[in-house]
């Protein structure tokens, strides 16, 4: 005889603690871990911090405990991509070192890189891009970056892995975006509502070998739908317009936890995180 709990068995008519539901857990473990919350905590606020604060502090304590053991990315499109111990818990992601982050991207990069001849990125951060796509497909790669701080960090994973190739640049706010773009280049721009300059200023004529993935933002009181027409207005006589939208492989880095030997617990805990709105990407293709 199992020693396991039967929902099943209870009794209908019993008393139940507040909060209780009959309904089955979702099946996406972040949302178990908030339905389980919310079972606990009648005050959906409350449920929220909490969730908040704890798949805070699981996420930066693993992210830091596999950086320390494995000191690479750890699947995804560039698993084995080799961080150097310097670049930490604070610089990279949960999702960037189990090579979740933004799996959707990576699945249309790994379909369009090989047919480009350089890979640029506006907003490279620490050079998860710039330095992944340099090392998994051969492409000299250029990374442009407003924080300081962050692009010694991308110099110093480029150096890791032999990458000679690859260049990060520190720009000032108010430079010209335009000067990145490169007929041939696949670019990747996240630039936090910047993506107006490119769309109001870009010749698709003269760059119409050159590919683009760009973050979709609200911005200055126009709408992710107000941006998506702009885009397909701009773009639509030389290149193809495609969404792209989020998804998360919740299953599958959660298995990939377990076989490192992370709990069960501990795994969902770190996935229990929320951007607060589903990304938009534009995937613009050579004709």
């Amino acid at each position: 005889m199992s020693g396991g709990h039967d929902p099943s068995s209870v009794d209908a008519g019993a008393a139940r603690p507040p909060g209780w539901s009959s309904q089955p857990l979702p099946r996406s473990p972040a949302r178990a871990v908030k339905a389980l919350l919310r079972s606990v905590f009648r005050d959906p606020r409350t449920n929220e911090k909490l969730l908040l604060f704890f798949a805070a502090q699981v996420r930066e304590t693993l992210t830091a405990r596999l950086l320390r053991a494995h000191g690479r990315i750890l699947g995804g499109l560039f698993e084995g991509l080799a961080i150097p111990a310097h670049v930490s818990h604070r610089n990279l992601a949960f999702a960037q070192v189990m090579g979740s982050y933004e799996s959707f991207l990576q699945a249309v990069i790994a379909e369009v890189a090989p047919r480009h001849d350089r890979f640029v990125d506006i907003g490279c951060a620490c050079g998860f891009y710039t330095n992944g796509v340099a090392k998994r497909f051969g492409l000299p790669a250029v990374g442009v970056e407003l924080d300081a701080e962050q692009v010694p960090l991308a110099d110093a994973i480029a150096a890791a892995n032999g990458l000679t190739d690859v260049r990060h640049v520190h720009e000032r706010p108010g430079y010209d975006l335009l000067t990145y773009l490169q007929d041939g280049a696949l670019h990747l721009v996240d630039i936090e509502g910047g993506e107006w300059e490119l769309v109001e200023r870009v010749r698709p004529e003269t760059l119409r070998r050159a590919g683009f993935l760009v973050e979709l933002h609200e911005a200055g009181g126009r709408s992710i739908a107000d941006l998506q027409a702009a885009f397909e207005a701009r773009f639509g006589a030389t290149h193809e317009v495609r969404w792209v939208r989020e998804a998360f492989p919740e299953d599958e880095v959660l298995g990939r936890l377990q076989a490192l030997g992370v709990p069960r617990t501990v795994g969902l805990m770190a996935l229990a995180e929320s951007r607060g709105i589903y990304q938009i990407w534009a995937d613009i293709r050579p004709r």
